[in-house]
């Protein structure tokens, strides 16, 4: 992994630049509960500004994005005695930003389960290759079981990941999933320091 260090701001300014050519979704304050706490959701963005990195959990799980709850898988014409079938995989290029180290492991579950297989998952696959992932570290859950898990760290399955430290975010690069670079592969930096 490849690890430097950037200012919030800038990570304000990636956003904004991957919004250019990229669908973004994020995690968007949608409304606040009984107790006056935020209720999030991962909704498409269209700035920086929309999205709220500080929430501790979203309504629904990103994973919809891979695995809607419902789709057309494909398209079937009949004329006469012929017919024809059509098939759309998902090519449009998308960003999901904020998710949580749980989250991205939960995708990497999900990569095991639908590219490695017998019969690996096209659709998918394709939503998975066409989408770039940037995680955030965060404090536990109050009620969650990441750590009991062991899921409350993340060493692959993301394109960046961007661990705080205090105003500042020491982004690391590194895909890790079947779709890119392994993590522990070919490492840059520094050496002999």
């Amino acid at each position: 992994m490849l690890f430097r260090t950037m200012k919030t701001g800038e990570l304000a300014r990636i956003v904004d630049r991957i919004l250019e050519d990229y669908e973004v979704i994020g995690p968007k304050k949608i409304d606040v509960d009984s107790d006056g706490k935020a209720i999030h959701q991962f909704l498409p963005v269209t700035s920086f500004s929309e999205v709220d990195l500080s929430y501790e959990v979203a309504e629904f799980s990103a994973k919809t994005y891979f695995l809607p709850y419902r789709e057309t898988l494909s398209t079937y014409r009949f004329e006469e005695d012929d017919w024809s079938q059509e098939i759309n995989y998902r090519l449009q290029p998308r960003a999901i930003i904020g998710l949580h180290a749980c989250d991205i492991n939960a995708l990497v579950r999900l990569d095991k389960v639908f590219t490695r297989d017998l019969f690996p998952s096209p659709y998918y696959q394709s939503r998975r290759k066409n989408t770039f992932i940037i995680g955030i570290d965060h404090q536990p859950c109050e009620d969650g079981f990441c750590h009991s898990l062991g899921t409350d760290t993340v060493t692959h399955g993301f394109d960046l990941f961007l661990p705080s430290a205090r105003l500042r975010y020491r982004p690391a690069h590194g895909r890790g999933t079947p779709h890119g670079p392994r993590a522990g592969g070919r490492r840059r930096g520094r050496t002999g320091r």
